[in-house]
């Protein structure tokens, strides 16, 4: 199973630019709910594992170590005041190399991913499965919007059109491991 680990106040920042998710006159625990229910909801869509990492709440606060919560399956966790959660992400990929799809927009942590052979993806680039997920998770699944005109075996050509184009090794594996998010 694909462990997703995600820069928590990353993705959610970048929700709110693209209007996703709603920052007026919400406090900063009701868009993390929010967020949460959205990634609990394209984990069961996707059977993904979820681990999303914020930084500690209140960087007064005594928290020595990591805090960690479930929403259903997706696991939240809060970094101690004396790191971050980029600094957190990268310990995570140094102890489990190759364990976790990394989700940040920050470019050290992806280079840090990349370093201990953890696949890494622009809060950018999920955006668009996260919301084709959630789209998924919402529609009924017993309703088709398929044409019935159409005909049930339709021709099929067996004429190659142009050479074959075959990616880089690391490239199919990338797009392997990164295909049913």
């Amino acid at each position: 199973m694909i462990q997703l680990l995600i820069d928590g106040y990353n993705l959610m920042h970048a929700l709110q630019n693209k209007g996703l998710l709603k920052a007026k006159f919400t406090s900063l625990e009701d868009q993390r709910d929010k967020l949460l229910s959205q990634l609990h909801s394209y984990q069961s869509v996707r059977s993904v594992g979820i681990k999303i990492v914020f930084d500690a709440s209140d960087p007064h606060s005594s928290l020595l170590y990591e805090n960690r919560s479930r929403w259903g399956e997706v696991e939240s966790i809060f970094s101690s005041h004396s790191e971050s959660a980029d600094e957190y992400i990268g310990q995570a990929c140094a102890k489990h190399p190759g364990a976790y799809v990394v989700i940040s927009n920050d470019n050290q942590v992806l280079q840090y991913a990349a370093l201990h052979q953890c696949q890494s993806m622009k809060v950018d680039d999920f955006i668009p499965k996260l919301m084709r997920a959630l789209e998924e998770s919402t529609s009924d699944p017993f309703v088709e919007d398929k044409d019935d005109d159409a005909p049930l075996f339709p021709k099929v050509s067996t004429r190659k059109k142009g050479k074959a184009k075959k990616l880089p090794k690391s490239e199919r594996r990338k797009r392997h491991q990164l295909k049913n998010l």
